[in-house]
């Protein structure tokens, strides 16, 4: 959960339901053994805390702040629809990357399938002997769990009948769930299916070979001909659709200037997310930076004297860049850096004192075992 919550929310919104889901089926299972009971309640508890250096800011910068993603970041349901894979896609063998980063709902990138080795192998469970929901229970539960997600990302899923989950923007990304689940069954029953492991080494084999034969035709890697290229050149300020920018920001305004004075644009140096410049004005310091707001960034004045004063940082409402305002008409060397919150680095303090005893008491578990066996 903590790898996930830090790449990627929508992935995290999808998983949280799905680990709910599966602890309501096995409810009877958890609350028979008292000690599997205590276990997921103490890995609740962890998650929350690894993960509280993710949540704690996030929160805090919505408290404080209106986003794109507070009223405009969901979709058309209908426009979901079209982005769902077609049965076609749903059975093939595809691997692109690079050029479906940059699609459009009519490209054929944002509809792909997860093959068709993943949709036949999990069948071969129910070829198995004893096969049994008591014996299976897990892999029959992953089996069933993982048909469903993959039927909510074709175009049989009435997607344009549901705007409340249009919040998933593309139906793929519950793709993750069946690529997971239907390989470990897929492993598990293929496992228990070929008897003599002289023939699965050789039915490995053909299957790699048969995936890696229809994969040639439709192999589009382009990252270091394209990808790299743009990554190395820059990108623009391109950011999607920049759910989580300030509602009203302005990426085009990229100069500093004291907004009474716009057309005088102010020189500065920037490394990082700190920016100086020397200001001297008979104007009020009322100044543009173009830096995107967010709580945290701190401006500093050091005057001719040596004396250093903090100024008062704000959101510009404009073009929700940071703003810079003092009665006082100050002369001197600003220094704009962004500096952590107070709750940003109790949160960080707390996930990082978390994963460290989580890591010694794993390491020291494993230790334990050893010497016990």
């Amino acid at each position: 959960l903590f790898g996930i919550a830090n790449s990627h929310m929508l992935s995290f919104a999808i998983t949280i339901p799905l680990i709910l889901i599966i602890c309501l089926i096995n409810v009877d299972k958890i609350f028979k053994d008292k000690k599997r009971l205590l276990n997921l309640l103490i890995a609740g508890i962890v998650a929350v805390i690894i993960t509280i250096g993710f949540f704690g800011p996030l929160i805090e910068q919505k408290c404080n702040d209106k986003f794109f993603v507070d009223g405009n970041s969901r979709e058309d349901a209908q426009i979901i629809k079209d982005r769902a894979t077609s049965i076609d896609l749903a059975l093939s063998n595809r691997l692109k990357v690079g050029d479906g980063v940059n699609s459009n709902i009519t490209d054929a990138a944002l509809s792909e399938g997860i093959g068709i080795m993943l949709l036949i192998l999990p069948v071969l469970i129910f070829f198995s002997k004893d096969i049994s929901y008591k014996n299976n229970r897990y892999c029959i539960q992953m089996f069933v769990i993982a048909g469903i997600t993959y039927f909510m990302t074709t175009l049989l899923f009435p997607w344009e009948k549901l705007q409340a989950l249009s919040i998933i923007q593309f139906p793929f990304r519950l793709g993750i769930i069946p690529t997971v689940f239907l390989s470990l069954v897929g492993a598990y029953a293929f496992y228990n299916f070929v008897k003599n492991k002289n023939d699965m080494v050789l039915l490995i084999t053909i299957v790699i070979l048969l995936i890696a034969s229809t994969q040639l035709d439709n192999l589009d890697i382009n990252v270091f001909d394209y990808q790299l290229e743009q990554f190395m050149a820059g990108v623009g300020r391109e950011v999607g659709m920049g759910e989580y920018l300030p509602e009203g920001i302005d990426l085009g305004d990229v100069e500093l200037y004291n907004i009474n004075d716009r057309e005088n644009k102010i020189e500065f140096t920037r490394k990082g997310s700190e920016l100086t410049f020397e200001y001297n004005s008979d104007l009020d310091m009322q100044i543009n930076v173009p830096f995107i707001y967010s709580k945290g960034y701190k401006a500093y004045i050091e005057e001719k004297n040596g004396e250093m004063s903090e100024l008062t940082v704000s959101k510009n409402e404009d073009n929700a860049h940071v703003f810079i305002s003092n009665n006082e008409k100050l002369e001197g060397k600003i220094t704009v850096r962004y500096e952590m919150t107070t709750v940003q680095k109790i949160c960080y303090s707390i996930s990082l004192i978390a994963l460290c005893t989580l890591g010694i008491y794993i390491i020291i578990s494993l230790i334990k075992n050893k010497k016990e066996n």
